[in-house]
């Protein structure tokens, strides 16, 4: 019995310095700034996660995914990192491996039977700046009749525009823009697009 409690003891020993090395190895800590409610700009440290995962983005590049939801910051005199969440900051901004990133705040709709899933606040990661700025923002849903070979979790992507006359608009067809060209069209969106 000794030797069982010994075995499963030194196997969760082995896990968890197994999960704090690879935490550490594979997150970075990189200068940004977050902007509070209040409009206060505040810079120093935000986390970077680089994603391990060959299907999605790529081995060692950053894992935008997981800054839809939330952002691990750390200002000056700090000595741990909090984490903030759409509803308690406009914006963040960091550079990775010579990418930008701006991430700013919205209040998303989107069609559920589930009310907590109707509305929810994301932050969206900024593509394009221009007269009209272009969002994108990614999602996870769990894949119910997943396979082995599949992932557990099915990715989807929305674009919206943004300006601020028009507020937010999903890049989607609709009973008015029946392409999505003629949407892009209306708010006189580069072609490039």
């Amino acid at each position: 019995m000794k030797r069982l409690q010994t075995f499963f003891f030194n196997s969760y020993t082995l896990i968890g310095m197994f999960c704090f090395i690879t935490q550490s190895i594979f997150s970075n800590q990189v200068p940004g700034y977050i902007v509070t409610l209040k409009n206060d700009t505040i810079c120093d440290t935000i986390q970077a996660f680089e994603n391990i995962n060959i299907f999605n983005v790529g081995i060692f590049d950053v894992d935008q995914n997981c800054f839809n939801t939330k952002v691990s910051f750390k200002a000056k005199n700090e000595t741990r990192f909090k984490t903030y969440y759409p509803e308690n900051i406009r914006e963040f901004d960091f550079r990775f491996n010579a990418v930008h990133y701006i991430y700013k705040s919205f209040q998303i709709e989107r069609n559920s039977i589930f009310e907590s899933e109707s509305k929810q606040c994301r932050f969206l990661c900024l593509l394009y700046r221009g007269s009209i700025d272009l969002f994108q923002d990614v999602f996870f849903v769990t894949n119910y009749n997943n396979t082995k070979k599949e992932s557990p979790e099915i990715s989807f992507t929305d674009y919206f525009l943004f300006s601020p006359t028009k507020n937010l608009i999903k890049v989607e067809k609709t009973n008015k823009y029946r392409r999505v060209r003629d949407l892009l069209a209306e708010f006189n969106f580069d072609n490039r697009f």
